[in-house]
């Protein structure tokens, strides 16, 4: 068995054994980027690579799964919506989720263009600029502002219900790790992470809204009208380039939510998580624990590939 499959039995074991009243998921592409390319290449039919998946989560003990949205696939230069495969391959995952009983949440601007791009890829409106642009300049912020009105708006076509009404989608996160200019004021991204949530709520959105807590801009995000704060959480950090051996524990440190004395009031929410580049230690529990601590509600592991490309992973 693939050792991410193991990742996750042990996420879902640890999550059974501290749930209390949270929820416990997992990142998961297979509408977007890379994951779609890779099973088109395979031959492998989308629909059925998601429906072969999500029944696997469901029988793993998942609660949802978290979706950051590759915008350029989904979108046109002026930021409307674009009706693509990519979006119905969302529809179809949201809805393949429902009737397994899992729930969702959706990033829906990654602005990333890591995959080699199609002619639908190209069209999308992250195209224009880079993400520091984006978060910075204002005549940008109505690009963005559209796409997320029109994606709350966006009705599923599998299931008939605005994404930004139904209650299987647990909540949106505004964007994927955002980047700002050097030493870029707060009082600016948080008007900027306003633009985003009132976007969100003119297109319908119920749910709760979160904003990413990334490049210690919380001061802004605490001040804003974000309903909550989104973290990540690698105690051992990222791409070490090579395994590490021995006990970890001892590494374990805080999210990216602390300082969390500007976030009082806020929910919180960890879009990704995970220990990596690590066989020999299990820190699952521990970043449970900590996790739990920082009064996190749910938390996504990252990432769960589809079963189909397991043995190229």
């Amino acid at each position: 068995m693939r050792r991410l499959v193991f990742v996750l039995a042990a996420t879902v074991g640890l999550a059974v054994a501290a749930r209390g009243d949270g929820e416990w998921g997992v990142n998961y592409y297979a509408p977007f980027s890379l994951d779609y390319n890779e099973l088109s290449r395979r031959g492998v039919d989308h629909r059925t690579a998601i429906r072969d998946d999500v029944t696997h989560l469901r029988r793993i003990g998942v609660d949802y799964i978290r979706v950051h949205c590759f915008d350029r696939q989904i979108s046109h230069r002026d930021g409307s919506l674009a009706e693509t495969k990519h979006l119905d391959l969302l529809d179809y995952l949201v809805a393949t989720a429902v009737s397994n009983g899992l729930k969702t949440v959706l990033t829906p601007i990654a602005w990333y263009g890591w995959a080699p791009m199609d002619d639908v890829a190209r069209e999308g409106f992250s195209n224009l600029a880079t993400m520091q642009e984006f978060t910075s300049k204002r005549e940008l912020w109505k690009l963005q502002t559209r796409f997320l009105a029109e994606f709350a708006a966006h009705t599923n076509r599998y299931t008939g219900i605005a994404y930004g009404k139904d209650p299987a989608i647990l909540a949106f996160e505004c964007v994927n790790e955002p980047l700002y200019p050097k030493d870029w004021p707060q009082t600016n991204v948080t008007a900027y992470i306003d633009a985003l949530v009132e976007a969100l709520r003119t297109g319908g959105a119920v749910q709760p809204i979160f904003y990413n807590s990334w490049n210690g801009y919380n001061a802004a995000l605490g001040k804003s009208k974000a309903d909550g704060a989104s973290c990540s959480a690698y105690p051992l950090g990222l791409l070490n380039g090579r395994a590490l051996r021995g006990p970890q524990l001892g590494r374990i440190r805080e999210s990216t939510l602390k300082p969390d004395c500007f976030l009082s009031g806020k929910r919180r929410m960890a879009y990704e998580f995970d220990a990596a580049d690590t066989l020999d230690a299990c820190l699952y529990p521990a970043i449970a624990k900590m996790l739990r601590g920082e009064g996190v509600e749910f938390a996504a592991q990252f990432q769960y590939d589809p079963m189909a490309l397991a043995d190229v992973n």
